[in-house]
């Protein structure tokens, strides 16, 4: 027996048939099962009363969900500010690598140990200026949402882009360095050592995690170690402009062969660089964030 029926029996009991002492023949009547009426009137007030809850819960749900989605103008503004902040230490990030690329073989140690240290204070001022954006609820719903994921994704993008492209001149510019003694090298066979030294260095630098620069470290490597083989047969002439012209003249070609394999490396480099840049800038996706940001701060 089920519970209600149970429930229903206890509530209206049926009064017990007297048991004759002679029972007459097929006149004894089994006692009479619980009214169905009863159950069925109980089982619809149940399920009234399930509804009534239910739809009381689904009212409570819409309430809370239209409370976190509905976005106050002081929300967007908040946003606003925060995205701000997030720009500022992107500008700060921008002047730093700049004075870093144009460091790298030139300023003193110091220097360079300073610019590298303030874009690595940059990167991850960015990240968690950004991470306190996205918190922010005009951020976190609706347009909003669609605004800042297309921003944040590009962010990413462009910070990873960036850090590895500083980690790659942080780890090449001790062998870059010794690579600009060879301007003060007089003779071949002093060119020949120091290019050699460079050649080797190069080859030693492992973790380049930018590849444009990575490829162009390899291609210059390459360039020089062919230029102080070069420059070791040059340091056995003695008679360029006279009997050993023709062989001089051999090596002064290969000379400015070498030098255009790496001038062009450099261009190549430059060029990449700058379309990688232009694909991972967050510029337009920033634009349309604080666009929306701002239109909404003054509706």
């Amino acid at each position: 027996m089920d519970q209600n029926t149970e429930q229903n029996t206890t509530t209206n009991p049926v009064a017990p048939v007297p048991t004759p002492v002679v029972q007459p023949p097929q006149t004894a009547l089994p006692p009479q099962l619980p009214p169905q009426k009863s159950n069925k009137k109980n089982l619809i007030i149940i399920g009234v009363a399930s509804a009534v809850g239910l739809l009381i819960v689904v009212i409570a749900v819409v309430i809370l969900m239209v409370a976190l989605l509905s976005v106050s103008k002081a929300d967007y503004q908040a946003a606003l500010r925060q995205y701000d902040n997030v720009s500022s230490a992107n500008s700060s990030l921008v002047s730093g690598a700049s004075s870093l690329t144009y460091s790298v073989d030139s300023s003193t140690d110091t220097t360079f140990d300073n610019d590298m240290s303030g874009i690595e204070k940059d990167i991850a001022k960015i990240k968690s200026e950004n991470e306190r954006l996205g918190k922010l609820k005009a951020v976190s719903v609706g347009d909003g949402k669609k605004f800042y994921d297309a921003f944040d994704k590009k962010l990413a993008a462009y910070v990873t882009y960036t850090s590895n492209l500083a980690t790659s001149l942080k780890n090449s510019r001790s062998a870059l360095k010794g690579c600009k003694a060879a301007q003060d090298a007089t003779t071949a066979s002093a060119i020949a050592v120091v290019l050699k030294n460079c050649s080797d260095s190069l080859k030693a630098v492992k973790d380049l995690p930018d590849a444009d620069y990575k490829t162009f470290i390899g291609t210059v490597q390459s360039a020089y170690e062919e230029y102080a083989g070069i420059a070791t047969e040059l340091a056995g002439i003695s008679d360029p402009y006279g009997a050993q012209y023709d062989q001089y003249k051999a090596l002064r070609d290969k000379t400015y062969a070498v030098q255009d394999k790496i001038s062009d490396a450099k261009k190549d480099f430059e060029s990449n660089s700058e379309k990688h840049s232009d694909e991972t800038s967050p510029k337009e996706a920033a634009n349309a964030l604080r666009d929306f940001l701002v239109e909404k701060s003054i509706k």
